[in-house]
């Protein structure tokens, strides 16, 4: 005899009874019951809610892991029972993130987008003159004048233009925090210079700077009239007066004239 509804009831012959049960957002219920002749009989059955579908969003593609285990990267979208889960994102351009996220289930789509802190500063690169390139942790970014965003520490940066020497330094960026750096004003390359003496071996200071012993090859400052002054046990000093352009070549030979003292032999003077 087939069930009889009656309001929300059903009229049944005793006996036992497979039913099984259906509701939108709910696995399907199933239950195995024995019908007696008693009257207002109860049997529960529990419906559990389908899983939700939460889809995360990220500026660029990170790392999830829910409750602890490593889940897939992000943006995209993972199937999660209802209930609060612990939902944790690592990325090496942003900051360690997590928090817990509450999903309803019932097969709904829910949609969560943590506000992730960079994990890099901006840093803003001016150059006099404009138009040189920037090399962080030797690789090229750009050219100036730009914003690069650098991960947090210490890197070493380098600016190169055409015609002007190169220029290095290191920076400690900050994550989230800015930095300027510049204007750099770049400097036209050292004038290049050969220095010999005869004889050799003489000390050599430019602008009152020890620079070494000849035969020596030097950088010098261009465009500026500088003092080099060659020195040696038993010679005189000799000075020369330099200028060299930027980037040129020069080579310079200076002769050393020995020094003579005056010397007595058996009481009569001898000049050596």
């Amino acid at each position: 005899m087939p069930a009889i509804p009656l309001g929300n009831r059903f009229l049944l012959m005793p006996g036992t009874y497979q039913v099984r049960a259906t509701a939108p957002g709910y696995q399907p219920g199933q239950a195995t019951i024995n019908v007696t002749q008693a009257v207002g009989q109860q049997f529960p059955l529990a419906l559990a809610k389908l899983p939700g579908r939460l889809r995360i969003e990220a500026p660029e593609s990170v790392q999830v892991s829910i409750d602890g285990k490593a889940s897939g990267a992000a943006p995209g979208e993972f199937e999660l029972a209802p209930g609060n889960h612990t939902v944790a994102i690592a990325s090496t351009r942003y900051q360690p993130f997590s928090a817990s996220v509450a999903v309803e289930g019932l097969g709904k789509a829910q949609s969560f987008a943590p506000k992730l802190v960079p994990a890099w500063g901006n840093v803003a690169v001016t150059t006099e003159p404009p138009g040189a390139q920037l090399i962080v942790d030797g690789q090229p970014r750009g050219v100036t004048p730009l914003t690069a965003e650098i991960l947090a520490g210490n890197h070493p940066i380098e600016l190169r233009l055409e015609g002007f020497k190169p220029w290095t330094t290191d920076v400690q960026v900050k994550a989230n925090e800015p930095l300027t750096l510049g204007p750099v004003r770049l400097g036209l390359p050292d004038g290049r210079l050969s220095l010999r003496s005869d004889p050799a071996g003489a000390a050599v200071s430019v602008a009152g700077v020890y620079r070494g012993q000849t035969p020596l090859d030097i950088d010098v400052r261009p465009d500026l009239t500088q003092s080099v002054v060659l020195s040696k046990a038993g010679y005189e000093a000799a000075t020369r007066q330099v200028t060299l352009k930027s980037g040129e070549r020069q080579a310079l030979v200076v002769p050393m004239s020995g020094v003579f003292g005056e010397v007595a032999i058996r009481g009569q003077p001898a000049d050596v």
